[in-house]
């Protein structure tokens, strides 16, 4: 079933009284990377709780957005995966919510760990969303996986479907952080020339992954990397790193990896085949 990804208004939306200029609460996120990933009008878990819900009718059943991050950290905690840090924004006036989650599941090689991200609205805008993805650790890159993903329309039943589509995203993001992983040590393993990361930054940009306004920042970071890690060979995990580097609203997320990652898996498709033949 195809379903939309998490979209965040384009609107610049009215801050609300409970906002936190100082930026204090969420300082630890900001420092890993997070903040550019969701709205700058943060506010705490209570004035989510707080948000007017609408009255229901027979089509519309609006659920609150507290009911929504209830259910999705029940789902985490019966699957054992832990939330070690979060961040809550309310837009146009509270009838828009988006939240964001680090959790403590990370792969076995320890270089990525799962982000949850969800958004509800009050204004018949939006379903209610679950994403779910991996974030690189390193560069605190932010990777919410397109397939991981449930979205719900606030109509009849919503109330009994919502926990099993929530519990069924959450088994699957298990095997995907396995998955990364292996996908991780496959980019490690296939040389990428200067020539051949060109090639590819170009296809990313025709496939909307990435803009082109983004072409010489990822190639001067393919270059130049900004940690050393990736400086140490010339292989398609050092572009991986320069692309997802970058940043991008959550809205665009799931294009730019379900892009990147046909991309780059192409790559090495050819190039493994090659070193068969020969």
């Amino acid at each position: 079933m195809n379903m939309p990804a998490l979209v965040v208004p384009p609107e610049t939306p009215t801050p609300l009284p409970e906002d936190d200029p100082t930026g204090a609460a969420t300082a630890t996120i900001k420092e890993r990377g997070l903040a550019g990933y969701i709205s700058p009008f943060k506010v705490d878990l209570d004035a989510v709780r707080a948000a007017k819900t609408p009255d229901s009718s027979s089509s519309y059943q609006p659920v609150p957005h507290g009911d929504l991050y209830d259910r999705v950290r029940i789902e985490l905690e019966w699957a054992g995966i832990g939330i070690t840090e979060e961040m809550h924004s309310l837009y146009r006036g509270g009838d828009r919510y988006i939240g964001l989650a680090i959790t403590d599941l990370k792969s076995p090689q320890n270089d990525a760990e799962v982000v949850v991200g969800w958004f509800n609205s009050h204004d018949h805008s939006h379903a209610a969303t679950l994403l779910l993805g991996e974030r690189v650790m390193v560069c605190f890159n932010l990777c919410l996986h397109a397939e991981i993903k449930v979205c719900r329309r606030h109509t009849k039943h919503i109330r009994r479907d919502l926990p099993g589509l929530v519990a069924q995203a959450v088994d699957r993001v298990r095997g995907r952080v396995d998955e990364h992983g292996d996908r991780m040590d496959r980019y490690r393993a296939v040389e990428l020339p200067e020539r051949g990361a060109h090639h590819l930054v170009v296809r990313l940009v025709e496939d909307g992954a990435l803009p082109a306004g983004s072409l010489k920042p990822v190639l001067r970071e393919w270059r130049q990397p900004s940690h050393p890690e990736f400086a140490e060979a010339w292989n398609v995990n050092r572009l991986y790193q320069a692309v997802t580097g970058q940043r991008a609203p959550l809205s665009q997320m799931a294009l730019r990896h379900r892009s990147l990652h046909r991309v780059m898996d192409e790559w090495c498709d050819e190039r493994e085949g090659n070193a068969r033949r020969a």
